[in-house]
C-alpha cells in the first residue's frame, strides 16, 4: 500500500515535455518552499570530501543532494547534473515543486539517497526533488484498512518518503522483520521499492513490491511514474536469523591453475546449494564468497553441513584460504546486518560497469553442468560475479501482478557482473552462449 503525490501532472518525470520551455523565475519557488532551493554547480569538492570520509550518510547529505553513494558519482556523470535541487520536507513542498515545473515545462528528477546503479535520480538540467530530509514519520498499525479497500491487513508499518533502511530497522527494533535492503543506507521508499526490492529474505517473504501498490511503481524503477511520499508496508513478526558469511582469502598466493580450480569448485558448490537449499535460506553469493541468511526459529542446518563437507573435500593446503567470517544466530534480521552498508561502495568515479542475467529454476535444474561451465568461463576471462538467490516466495506471485520482468518470477539466480573498467558486454555474451532465452533484471 502506498501513497503517491496524485492529482498532479507527473509528465515532468519523463524525458520529454509538451510545449515551449518557459524560463522560470526560480526565486518564486525558493520563496514558496522556505528557501530550500539550491543552484547546482560543477564544483565537486564537497562530494569528493564526503566520498573520502567513507561515510555513506555524509555522502547522502553532501552537494545539496547531488552526491551519489555507490557505483557512480559526479566524476562519471559530470554532464548529468540537475540545474537546481529542491530539498523537500513534506508533501506540500513536493506539490509546489511539481506545479512549478509543470507551469514552466521543466523536467523533474527525483532522488532519495543516491544508491543507484544507473544514476536514475539525477538528470541533466532538471529540477531535482531531493527526498532525503523529508519530515520523518513512522508508525506501526496492528490492523490497517486502506480507505480505498475493504481488505484488512495486519502488521503494517507506515512511514514517510526519504527514510533509509537503517532508520526503519532501528524503529522496528527486535520485534519485526521487513523486506529491506542489505545496505542500511539505501532509501526504503525510492528506487529500491520501485525497482523490485531484492532482499536477503526474498525466498522467505518475497519481493518488496509484492504488496498492494500502484501497478506501474511495482517494478517500473526509481524516478519514473510518481513520487512516493508515504508507504504502508507489510512487516512480519521477528524470527531468528542465522547468518553464514564466507570469504575465500589470500588467493593471490595461489598458482593460476590452483586458483582457477579452487574458485571453480566453490562456484560449483554454490550452484548446487542454490537449487537444493530450503526457501528459508536467502542471500548473496560472490565469485569468492557467500553472505546468506536462514530465517526461522528452527535452523535447517543441511546447507551448513554440506558447506562443511565441501571444505573437508579440499586439499588441506586450501583450507586456510576459506575464512568463515560469520556463522551464528541472531535475534532478528537487523541485528545480523547492523553495520552492513555504512560505507559507500567500490568503483566510484572509475567507470564502474554492471550487467546481469536471470537464470531460471527450470534452466538451471536442466543445465547444471552448462551453468558451471558458464561460471568457469567468466572466471577464466577475469570476470567477478555477484548473485542473488531468488525463488521461493518470489515465484509464488502471479507475474502479471507487478511491472517487473515476468522472468524474475521463475528465476533462481540473478547473476550480475560488476567491475571497474571492464568489458561487461563481453561477459554478457559469454552468458548468452549458454542461456536459451537470455533475460535481465533490474535492481535500484
Amino acid at each position: 500500500m502506498l501513497q503517491l503525490v496524485t492529482s498532479l501532472l507527473l509528465i515532468s518525470l519523463l524525458n520529454f515535455s509538451f510545449g515551449e520551455v518557459i524560463n522560470p523565475n526560480w526565486k518564486n519557488l525558493e520563496t514558496a518552499i522556505d528557501g530550500n532551493l539550491y543552484k547546482i554547480t560543477n564544483d565537486d569538492q564537497e562530494c569528493s570530501e564526503a566520498r573520502a570520509s567513507g561515510d555513506a550518510y555524509q555522502i547522502i547529505q553532501a552537494g545539496n543532494g547531488t552526491c551519489t553513494q555507490q557505483h557512480i558519482n559526479r566524476d562519471v556523470y559530470d554532464q548529468d547534473l540537475p540545474l537546481y535541487s529542491v530539498e523537500v520536507k513534506n508533501v506540500e513542498d513536493i506539490k509546489k515543486a511539481i506545479k512549478f515545473a509543470n507551469k514552466h515545462n521543466w523536467q523533474i528528477s527525483v532522488k532519495s539517497t543516491g544508491h543507484s546503479f544507473s544514476g536514475s535520480g539525477i538528470k541533466t538540467d532538471s529540477l531535482m526533488i531531493w527526498m532525503a530530509n523529508m519530515d520523518k514519520e513512522m508508525k506501526i498499525h496492528d490492523t490497517f484498512i486502506p480507505s480505498n479497500s475493504g481488505k484488512s491487513f495486519k502488521n503494517i508499518l507506515e512511514f514517510s518518503g526519504g527514510l533509509t533502511w537503517k532508520e526503519i530497522y532501528a524503529f522496528l527494533g527486535e520485534d519485526y522483520h521487513a523486506i529491506g535492503g542489505g545496505c542500511a543506507s539505501v532509501s526504503a521508499s525510492g528506487g529500491y521499492l520501485a525497482g523490485s526490492g531484492l532482499s536477503k529474505m526474498a525466498r522467505k517473504y518475497g519481493l518488496a513490491v509484492d504488496m498492494d501498490l500502484f501497478w506501474a511503481l511495482r517494478g517500473g524503477g526509481g524516478g519514473s511514474f510518481g513520487i512516493v511520499s508515504k508507504v504502508w508496508y507489510q512487516i512480519f513478526p521477528k524470527e531468528k536469523v542465522h547468518g553464514l558469511e564466507v570469504l575465500l582469502i589470500d588467493l593471490e598466493v595461489l598458482s593460476s591453475s590452483t586458483y582457477t580450480e579452487f574458485l571453480t569448485s566453490f562456484n560449483d558448490f554454490v550452484i548446487d546449494m542454490s537449487l537444493t537449499s530450503s526457501n528459508d535460506w536467502s542471500g548473496y553469493t560472490f565469485t569468492d564468497g557467500i553472505s546468506i541468511n536462514h530465517v526461522g526459529e528452527e535452523l535447517d542446518s543441511d546447507l551448513i553441513d554440506k558447506f562443511d563437507s565441501w571444505v573437508n573435500s579440499l586439499d588441506p593446503s586450501l583450507v586456510p584460504h576459506v575464512s568463515v567470517i560469520k556463522n551464528q544466530t541472531y535475534s532478528n534480521y537487523y541485528a545480523s546486518i547492523v553495520t552492513f552498508g555504512e560505507k559507500p561502495g567500490v568503483g566510484q568515479g572509475e567507470g564502474y560497469n554492471i550487467g546481469n542475467r536471470l537464470l531460471t529454476h527450470d534452466w538451471l535444474s536442466d543445465n547444471r553442468d552448462s551453468a558451471k561451465m558458464m561460471f568457469s568461463e567468466l572466471l577464466a576471462e577475469g570476470f567477478q560475479t555477484f548473485s542473488y538467490w531468488l525463488g521461493g516466495a518470489i515465484n509464488e506471485v502471479d507475474h502479471s501482478s507487478t511491472a517487473i520482468n515476468p522472468v524474475l518470477r521463475k528465476t533462481i539466480l540473478h547473476v550480475a557482473v560488476n567491475c571497474v573498467g571492464c568489458d561487461v558486454e563481453k561477459a554478457l555474451q559469454i552468458m548468452d552462449k549458454y542461456l536459451s532465452n537470455p533475460s535481465t533484471g533490474y535492481n535500484h
